[in-house]
């Protein structure tokens, strides 16, 4: 499920008040494209440490390609770029310092990415022999992970 135009403007609005506030933008020589780039390679490294309770047969094989940890993170890009609009480009990241920009982007990545695990549980918690059985990896786990990880990387809080 693609989030509302009035949740999307919730969720950057909560975002840029939580960045705006944080001594750590204070000087800051990082730019937007880092952060959009460790927020990435973040999401990535959830998703591979998760695999073996995601996506892994009893032969330890993958289950499924599209639990696969670039599979994923591509279709929340795509989920991402519709929620943007075909006049965002990555490149208006590039040396942009501004907060309140950088973390419209980053909050609409994240959700795209929460919404892509969502789409996902059907495949997530299905065994190979059909069965189901709950993975406990859903979205607010996903996203909870992936933001620990940014925090202790970057020092930026998101919620």
């Amino acid at each position: 499920m693609v989030f509302s135009t009035t949740k999307q403007l919730a969720a950057v609005i909560f975002a840029a008040v939580l960045f705006a506030g944080g001594d750590v933008w204070a000087g800051t020589v990082k730019d937007g494209r880092h952060y959009f780039d460790e927020l990435k390679a973040l999401m990535l490294k959830v998703l591979a440490d998760n695999q073996k309770l995601i996506n892994a047969l009893p032969d330890g094989n993958a289950k499924s390609d599209k639990l696969l940890p670039d599979a994923v993170y591509n279709g929340a890009y795509q989920t991402f770029k519709t929620v943007m609009g075909s006049e965002f480009s990555l490149g208006v990241l590039n040396g942009e310092t501004d907060p309140e920009k950088i973390a419209g982007a980053l909050t609409a990545l994240l959700q795209a990415s929460r919404d892509t695990i969502a789409k996902l549980q059907q495949p997530i918690n299905t065994e190979a022999d059909g069965s189901v059985t709950l993975k406990k990896f859903i979205p607010a786990v996903f996203g909870r992970l992936t933001l620990e990880e940014f925090r202790t990387r970057t020092g930026i809080v998101m919620k």
